[in-house]
């Protein structure tokens, strides 16, 4: 079965990480959108979800993850920007609604990047495509 319906969706003031949002969404032939987003996900079959994360959890990203229940989405991936321990309680959150979460996160290192300063390297942007591509293979 082809996938259809598919979202990018991205937590972040960091410019590289809307511009990898960016990437990823042009990549798959839809728009990038910010968490909480203008329209909320309805039965999407994946959402891909890049987020920048410090020391603390995002509230907003947390609550955001608890309403991904699989009425509107099948399968929820993530790439993480930040802490793998507070990146389990935004995973714990999704899985926690029903929604599949995708066995494999990407975790990458973007570094400080204020808002305007949108050059992504190249790697990334690649691992990022692959990753993509593995979840896709993996859900058809």
């Amino acid at each position: 079965m082809p996938i259809t319906q598919l979202r990018v969706l991205y937590f972040s003031n960091k410019g590289k990480m809307i511009a990898l949002a960016d990437a990823l969404a042009k990549k798959l032939n839809v728009k990038a959108d910010v968490i909480p987003p203008a329209h909320p996900c309805e039965l999407e079959r994946v959402v891909f979800i890049l987020a920048s994360i410090g020391k603390k959890t995002p509230d907003t990203l947390r609550r955001f993850c608890m309403t991904l229940n699989r009425d509107r989405t099948d399968y929820v991936a993530f790439l993480f920007d930040g802490d793998r321990a507070n990146a389990t309680d935004i995973i714990n959150a999704a899985a926690e609604t029903g929604a599949k979460v995708c066995e494999e996160k990407l975790f990458v290192n973007l570094g400080f990047s204020p808002s305007f300063l949108k050059i992504l390297p190249d790697d990334i942007k690649n691992q990022t495509f692959e990753w993509a591509d593995r979840i896709l293979a993996t859900i058809q």
